[in-house]
């Protein structure tokens, strides 16, 4: 039976360390040194090498946890675009507890070093304690950031009904669980070296391990079951941007339009079409895209345009001649009008986007880009994905369904996936949830700063769409996620584009479900993957106001207002 070694005159170990504990927790907990030296000591608590080992590893271990929680609090708050609501940003972060955590291990492992000998015992017992006392500070300090981003961001959710594709909560509650399991281990181990050598902690073995060796389990086991390995997934992709904004009128539209118009004239006659004019609806795009279709062919155009339309989209409207006459933002008060004007006039209409003409002129922008990105990759293969000589997938945003339901036309049978990309601030993501049901989403009532895809999908696009070989999949994204992709398009690509235009990127870059099927699909190779800028047609105010603090005033450059001030709800096609 082993018993008390004495080392220097003096005893290391105040009780002989138990060789199954040691054991057990080097094989549930995994610091396998530190804990396979403790029993080593069991026969030879005289030796000061394994105490020292022991004594060291067995103290240090939370804070390499320490270091990944902390580095997890900055992935969540960077994955939700939360960086604002966060009392450091998360680079500060990282950087000040990650070095206070480096800090501390230098301090602990200094103190650890000096308590095996006599003459340096008390001295390394203040210095272990002083490097405890300030891990303690440490996270107390970080569960404030912790708990203060949560109750702000909580807050914003609640304000913006908000959702996120990140499991931002559930990282928190690991980040508190085992942050505590921690703070209470660090408690117990300053109590134990202020106790001294004789004291109850010191001179019994069970408080170790179930104050140390115990919650240490539970803090691994904590990231073994909740740790975010995948706070955003990271797909291989190379984005190549079909830029619609330098269109003429600064939208994609005018193919539908042009087109459009062309096979009406190809079949009622110049003379006949010039004699009636033709009408729409549209909250802007459209709008100027048929008023300059109609200007090239000397056709007079009349435009129903809700009185919520951006004050650039009306003026651009009428600098084509076109004759603008405003509505309410529903699709009922629309169509009344424009009935009204058909009445009137015998004007045809001309449909933003429920028509096959418009759809296949819409469809021509993935031809386009197909040919166009094919071309570039054979003279610069280095630009796509390696052996890649195509694109896989396009993204394009989705309203009433006209362009993506041209462009599923346009790609079938390439090989080329089309997914849509749709806003999500209060249910505008119609297209999304009709998959979902199995039925269209026949009204839709948003203010998403998107507001050229504030409209239900069309019953025409809607049975194009409808066609899983043609169109893969719907995702949607956060008017956070949209803001964030406009920035960047326009800070780091010095690409000026609408909100609407963003959709598309913001789901490339900030749909976990999308960029987990990317990864998934794609694998280890990558994907060529083109998205579509759909238009540029906003104003400096609006984009500035996009990113000011939010408020309920002066709304009008945002599309959320009428020229009278009056806030509604829109519902109409870009």
């Amino acid at each position: 039976m082993p018993t008390l070694q004495i080392y220097q005159g003096k005893y290391l170990w105040r009780y002989v360390p138990s060789l199954p504990l040691a054991i057990t927790f080097a094989t549930l907990f995994g610091e396998v040194i530190g804990y396979a030296t403790r029993a080593a000591a069991y026969n030879a608590t005289g030796a000061p090498t394994p105490y020292i080992i022991q004594a060291i590893l067995l103290v240090l271990a939370p804070v390499f946890f320490a270091a990944s929680l902390y580095m997890v609090y900055s992935r969540v708050v960077q994955a939700v675009h939360g960086e604002r609501f966060s009392l450091l940003t998360p680079r500060r972060t990282t950087i000040i507890f990650v070095s206070g955590d480096v800090l501390c291990l230098n301090i602990q492992s200094l103190g650890s070093g000096l308590l095996p000998h006599p003459k340096t015992l008390t001295m390394g017992t203040y210095i272990v304690v002083a490097g405890l006392g300030l891990q303690i500070l440490m996270f107390a300090c970080f569960m404030v950031c912790c708990l203060k981003f949560n109750t702000r961001f909580q807050a914003h959710v609640a304000a913006t009904s908000i959702t996120s594709d990140v499991p931002w909560q559930s990282c928190l509650n690991m980040l508190y669980a085992t942050s505590l399991a921690i703070l209470l281990r660090n408690i117990y181990r300053v109590v134990e070296f202020v106790m001294g050598k004789d004291g109850y902690l010191n001179i019994t073995e069970w408080p170790a391990y179930a104050f140390d060796g115990a919650l240490m389990i539970l803090v691994m086991v904590g990231f073994f079951l909740w740790y975010p390995t995948e706070c955003t997934a990271k797909p291989r992709v190379k984005l190549f941007f079909k830029c619609e904004n330098q269109q003429r009128i600064g939208a994609f539209k005018a193919r539908g339009a042009f087109h459009a118009l062309g096979r009406l004239i190809e079949a009622d006659g110049l003379e006949n079409v010039k004699r009636r004019g033709v009408v729409t609806h549209s909250s802007g795009n459209h709008a100027q895209a048929l008023a300059l279709a109609a200007a090239t062919h000397g056709v007079q155009a009349h435009i129903v345009m809700p009185s919520i339309s951006t004050p650039s989209k009306i003026a651009g409207t009428k600098s084509h001649g076109a004759n603008v006459i405003f509505s309410g933002s529903t699709s009922v008060e629309r169509e009344a009008v424009v009935a009204d004007v058909v009445e009137k006039t015998g004007a045809t209409l001309v449909h933003p986007y429920n028509h096959p003409d418009i759809i296949l002129g819409q469809g021509t922008q993935a031809l386009e880009l197909e040919e166009q990105v094919e071309e570039i990759l054979s003279l610069e293969p280095l630009i796509g994905i390696p052996g890649r000589k195509k694109l896989d997938a396009i993204i394009a945003p989705v309203g009433g369904g006209g362009m993506l339901s041209g462009i599923c036309t346009a790609m079938h049978g390439t090989g080329i996936k089309v997914f849509g990309a749709e806003p999500r601030f209060e249910g505008a993501n119609d297209a999304e949830q009709g998959l979902k049901q199995g039925k269209r989403v026949e009204n839709v009532k948003t203010l998403t700063i998107a507001d050229g895809l504030r409209t239900p999908v069309g019953e025409i696009p809607w049975s194009v769409i409808t066609d899983k070989d043609k169109l893969a999949g719907i995702y949607s994204v956060t008017e956070e996620q949209i803001k964030a992709a406009l920035r960047l398009a326009m800070e780091r690509a010095k690409l000026f584009i609408e909100p609407s235009a963003a959709v598309p990127l913001a789901v490339m870059l900030y749909n976990e479900d999308f960029r987990k099927l990317v990864k998934r699909e794609a694998g280890e190779e990558g994907w060529n993957v083109g998205i579509i800028l759909s238009g540029g047609n906003t104003t400096m105010e609006a984009i500035a106001k996009l990113f000011e603090a939010p408020k309920r005033i002066e709304e009008r450059a945002e599309a959320k207002v009428t020229a009278g001030g009056e806030r509604v709800a829109e519902n109409v096609a870009g």
